[in-house]
């Protein structure tokens, strides 16, 4: 039985990344995708990419207003995906106001989503937050990132009671191969960051973004799992 056809999903975040992934994925099992992200440009390939069907809006997701008006055009959503990526900072010499900016992408963009989203989802709807697993360990430079990915993992937690039936559940994640290291670095440092987490990870191998996404589509799936936090890091917090 395919528990998403003619569900309708709406990914945040959805032009790139897990969100993108996800959003192939879900489109492939007949749901109704609605995806959202700053780029108007990255959501028309984005869309391209998906298939026939896929509804895309502009969205800067750190403005409240921007948020609230998105939600106003889409109703009954049975599954809420927040996929926002964000940055690890260190705290010394740190400018704290532009320290915040991550908070702002990141986590607010989250309690957003969630806070003009659910009055628009039907009662046995699913939210899906995204955490990291940074959280777990301490890391140099992590200061910002780690603050962000333990306030998800709480957040998640707390709303799974307070908004039940809906379901809310939040995926940490570790390093992943995914499009965004094209884009931000040359193919040897690639190369070197991967040798290296494959010889230090207990799996002894690098997984790419749709490792995540089967952990997306088991929650989408499973309506009877909330208030979990699934670890989708080769162990990675174990080292």
């Amino acid at each position: 039985m395919n528990s998403l056809k003619n569900k309708k999903v709406v990914i945040i975040g959805g032009s790139g990344g897990i969100g993108l992934v996800t959003a192939k994925m879900a489109h492939k099992k007949g749901a109704k995708i609605v995806i959202a992200s700053r780029s108007l440009e990255k959501l028309k390939k984005a869309k391209a990419a998906i298939g026939s069907h896929v509804q895309i809006y502009q969205l800067d997701g750190t403005n409240d207003k921007q948020v609230c008006t998105f939600f106003s055009q889409v109703d009954d959503i049975d599954h809420l995906i927040i996929a926002a990526d964000t940055a690890e900072d260190n705290i010394r010499g740190k400018d704290l106001k532009v320290a915040r900016n991550p908070f702002d992408s990141k986590l607010w963009l989250q309690m957003y989503a969630v806070k003009y989203g659910t009055p628009k989802m039907v009662k046995q709807g699913a939210i899906i937050l995204f955490s990291n697993t940074i959280s777990r360990i301490t890391e140099n430079g992590s200061m910002t990132f780690t603050g962000i990915a333990a306030s998800i993992e709480s957040l998640g937690k707390m709303l799974a009671v307070e908004l039940a039936p809906i379901r809310v559940n939040v995926i940490t994640t570790g390093f992943i191969h995914s499009q965004k290291w094209n884009q931000v670095t040359l193919k040897e440092e690639q190369d070197g960051s991967f040798k290296n987490f494959t010889e230090t990870l207990p799996l002894k191998k690098v997984r790419k973004t749709e490792s995540v996404v089967k952990a997306v589509s088991f929650l989408m799936d499973n309506d009877f799992v909330t208030g979990s936090i699934i670890d989708v890091d080769g162990g990675q917090q174990l080292i």
